[in-house]
C-alpha cells in the first residue's frame, strides 16, 4: 500500500504497523523500518516550523534593515542640505561684512550682484573681497566715495567741476538704478545747475 506524504503525517506509528499486518507483512524488519521511518518523519514536522519561523524572523530583519538603511539615507540628505544652508549664510555674511568695509550704499542690493558673480563656486574670504572689488569697480555708484584730495584750485574750476561731478553722479545713478527718487534728484540738482 502506498501512502502519501500528506498521510504520513497525520498517521501514527502504530496505525502504520497496524497496516503492515493486515496487508500480510510477515518481515518484521521492515515493519520496524517503516515505524521508524514514520517517526523520522513525525519529527520533521516541527524542525520544518522551526526552519518557517527562523525564515520569518529572518525576513523581518531584512525588513527592518532595509528601513533603518532609508532612514540613514534620509538624515544624511538632511544634514547635506543644513550644511549647505550653513555655507550659504556664512558666505552672506562674509559678503555682508566686505561690503560694509568697502562702504556698499545698499547692502540688500549690492549681495545678489556679488553673489552672481560668485555663481556657487568656492567661497572663501579672498575670493569674496576680489569678487566685491569687481562689482565695486562695475557700479561705482552703488558705493560710497572715497573723499577727494584737497588741491589748490581756483573757485571757480573746483565749482564747476563739482557741479558737472554732480550731475554726472545723478545721472548715473538714476540711469542705473531706475528709481524715480533717483531720477527727481537728477532733474532737481539739472535744474539748480542751469540756473
Amino acid at each position: 500500500m502506498e501512502l502519501m506524504k500528506d498521510d504520513v503525517g497525520q498517521i501514527s506509528a502504530d496505525a502504520l504497523t497496524g497496516l503492515e499486518a493486515e496487508a500480510g507483512g510477515d518481515e518484521g524488519d521492515e515493519g520496524v523500518e517503516d515505524t521508524q521511518a514514520a517517526q523520522e518523519l513525525m519529527t520533521r514536522r516541527p524542525q520544518v516550523a522551526e526552519s518557517r519561523k527562523y525564515r520569518k524572523r529572518a525576513q523581518a530583519a531584512e525588513r527592518s534593515l532595509v528601513e533603518v538603511r532609508q532612514q540613514l539615507t534620509d538624515i544624511q540628505k538632511q544634514l547635506d542640505e543644513r550644511d549647505q544652508t550653513i555655507r550659504e549664510m556664512l558666505t552672506q555674511q562674509t559678503i555682508d561684512e566686505e561690503l560694509r568695509r568697502v562702504g556698499a550704499l545698499n547692502i540688500e542690493q549690492t549681495r545678489p550682484m556679488v553673489m552672481a558673480r560668485l555663481s556657487g563656486g568656492p567661497a572663501d574670504v579672498r575670493t569674496i573681497q576680489t569678487t566685491v572689488e569687481t562689482v565695486l569697480q562695475a557700479h561705482p555708484q552703488m558705493f560710497r566715495r572715497p573723499p577727494r584730495s584737497s588741491g589748490v584750485m581756483s573757485a571757480k574750476c573746483s565749482d564747476s567741476e563739482s557741479r558737472d561731478a554732480r550731475i554726472d553722479l545723478a545721472a548715473e545713478r538714476a540711469r542705473d538704478t531706475g528709481h524715480l527718487h533717483d531720477v527727481l534728484r537728477y532733474q532737481q540738482i539739472k535744474r539748480r545747475v542751469l540756473r
